[in-house]
Protein backbone atom coordinates (compact mmCIF):
# COMPACT_ATOMS: atom_id res chain seq x y z
CA UNK A 1 0.00 0.00 0.00
CA UNK A 2 1.55 3.14 -0.83
CA UNK A 3 -0.85 5.86 -2.46
CA UNK A 4 0.46 9.23 -3.74
CA UNK A 5 -1.52 12.18 -4.88
CA UNK A 6 -0.70 15.85 -5.80
CA UNK A 7 -3.28 18.68 -5.70
CA UNK A 8 -2.54 21.77 -7.44
CA UNK A 9 -3.92 24.96 -6.27
CA UNK A 10 -4.35 29.08 -6.48
CA UNK A 11 -4.28 31.33 -3.55
CA UNK A 12 -3.90 34.91 -3.48
CA UNK A 13 -2.35 35.27 -7.05
CA UNK A 14 0.37 33.03 -6.06
CA UNK A 15 0.23 28.66 -7.36
CA UNK A 16 0.96 25.82 -5.61
CA UNK A 17 1.07 21.80 -5.02
CA UNK A 18 0.11 19.67 -2.47
CA UNK A 19 1.72 16.10 -1.86
CA UNK A 20 -0.09 13.39 -0.56
CA UNK A 21 1.82 10.61 0.35
CA UNK A 22 0.33 7.38 2.30
CA UNK A 23 3.07 4.50 3.56
CA UNK A 24 3.10 1.89 5.55
CA UNK A 25 4.65 2.63 8.71
CA UNK A 26 8.20 0.84 8.51
CA UNK A 27 9.48 2.44 11.74
CA UNK A 28 7.06 3.14 14.35
CA UNK A 29 9.94 4.59 16.39
CA UNK A 30 11.10 6.87 13.94
CA UNK A 31 7.13 8.55 13.60
CA UNK A 32 7.08 9.23 17.06
CA UNK A 33 4.51 6.73 18.22
CA UNK A 34 5.73 6.58 21.65
CA UNK A 35 4.51 9.55 21.98
CA UNK A 36 0.82 9.91 21.19
CA UNK A 37 0.08 6.56 22.80
CA UNK A 38 3.08 5.82 25.51
CA UNK A 39 1.37 3.01 27.13
CA UNK A 40 0.98 1.01 23.76
CA UNK A 41 3.48 -1.42 22.62
CA UNK A 42 5.08 0.46 18.97
CA UNK A 43 6.06 -2.60 17.23
CA UNK A 44 2.57 -3.57 17.21
CA UNK A 45 1.55 -0.78 14.63
CA UNK A 46 4.56 -1.18 12.26
CA UNK A 47 2.51 -1.73 8.91
CA UNK A 48 -0.23 0.88 9.96
CA UNK A 49 -0.45 3.76 7.11
CA UNK A 50 0.82 7.12 7.54
CA UNK A 51 0.20 10.46 6.36
CA UNK A 52 1.95 13.05 4.82
CA UNK A 53 1.41 16.03 3.33
CA UNK A 54 3.88 19.07 1.85
CA UNK A 55 3.42 21.96 0.42
CA UNK A 56 5.21 23.72 -2.31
Amino acid sequence: MRRELSVPFEARDHRGLIAIRVVPNDDPWASGHQLVVPDLDAEAFRGFPVCTATLR
